[in-house]
């Protein structure tokens, strides 16, 4: 039989044939590349993402390079622009701060005495001044002449050729608020002077509007609103009175005429608060009733309702009762809307718990549909 050399025929083999030097375990560690990450580098918003690989075939580094993230910062729920980065979206409603009219437009005629309005600068604080539809940025400043000190928008160091203030600001005007003690004691007609210098001298009438920073709500979106009654939280005050003995009557307070069974009371019974519901029918004479528990649940008063007025039952002494109706809450009237689309009212027949949805159209009609859902 005729034999054959096929040479190397394993894959070590074939490493070693071409250069490997190593036991065939080492070749078998050599496979696998001792890779490792070289240098991470930042690069502006908007580049595209780069990966290079470096190093040797046993030591392969991989430099990386990641854009910066657009706009990237922290939410601010107080940020009221929604051009800026930290704005909260999909916000519901929020307060802020913004430019606010201090000054309604106001039209001056230099070539008569003009009474203004107070404004209240705060030296320090940035103010917008609108003349004659154009608008300046103005920071106020104080102005000090004898014993006279006062706050002064515009550009002071050129009105007075450099004798006041710091440097030129550019505005073709200075406003100027006496102070509150001096238009008192002088009676000064106006609480603030205003002095254009830097406009053409065929014009003497001025439409003058100054805005400050102020507080502005944004109101909640009507999808967000459900208009019907939410729970109780307010109490009205129908009566207080002092009760003393046991089975103390009161008269023509509190008739039967207002109280039914199922309505619900807020009474304070020697200062501790009981949320009770009006029970039974217990004729003329006692038509409606509830009962005062203490805290290990003894009853320590029974109190009824008659034509008369009322009864309190209780142990010997004196008592306080206080009578109070609960009063259906909605949210805070500066959060809804200036407009609604409809309104959903509780019924005001006594013991009823209908809900009426109440619209108008175009021509003033008011529809009221019971709300059933």
């Amino acid at each position: 039989m005729r034999e054959f050399d096929l040479g190397a025929v394993t894959a070590y083999a074939l490493a070693v044939k071409n250069g490997f030097k190593g036991t065939e375990q080492e070749w078998l560690t050599s496979l696998v590349p001792n890779l490792s990450i070289g240098e991470v580098k930042t690069v502006e918003a908007g580049s595209p993402a780069a990966a290079v690989m470096g190093g040797t075939s046993e030591k392969p580094v991989l430099n990386l390079s990641l854009p910066r993230g657009v706009n990237g910062c922290a939410a601010d729920w107080n940020q009221s622009d929604p051009a800026q980065p930290d704005y909260v979206k999909n916000r519901t409603h929020y307060e802020g701060v913004e430019m606010v009219e201090i000054l309604p437009e106001t039209v001056l005629d230099m070539s008569s005495e003009v009474q203004l309005y107070k404004l209240g600068l705060v030296v320090g604080k940035t103010y917008k001044v609108v003349i004659n539809g154009e608008a300046y940025k103005c920071v106020a400043q104080e102005i000090v002449d004898g014993d006279m000190t006062c706050a002064a928008l515009g550009d002071i160091y050129t009105l007075t050729d450099g004798g006041r203030g710091t440097m030129a600001t550019g505005e073709p005007f200075v406003l100027m608020e006496y102070p509150p003690e001096l238009v008192a004691a002088e009676g000064i007609h106006g609480a603030f002077m205003f002095i254009p210098f830097g406009f053409n001298e065929s014009v003497t009438t001025f439409a003058l509007a100054v805005y400050g920073d102020g507080l502005v709500l944004h109101k909640l979106d009507n999808k967000y609103l459900d208009l019907a009654w939410l729970p109780v939280v307010n109490e009205s005050l129908i009566e207080e009175v002092h009760t003393v003995g046991n089975g103390n009557f009161k008269s023509d307070k509190l008739n039967i005429g207002i109280v039914y069974a199922g309505m619900p009371l807020i009474v304070y019974f020697d200062g501790v608060r009981n949320e009770v519901v009006v029970d039974g029918d217990g004729g003329a004479n006692n038509g409606h009733f509830f009962y005062i528990n203490d805290s290990t649940g003894t009853v320590v008063a029974i109190i009824s309702f008659n034509q008369y007025g009322y009864v309190v039952q209780s142990t010997e002494g004196a008592h306080t009762v206080a009578f109070y109706l609960p009063e259906p809450n909605r949210l805070p009237t500066k959060f809804l809307p200036d407009c609604v689309e409809s309104v959903t009212l509780q019924s005001s027949t006594a013991g009823s718990t209908k809900r009426f949805k109440l619209t108008v159209d175009d021509t003033g009609v008011i529809t009221a549909t019971e709300v059933t859902d």
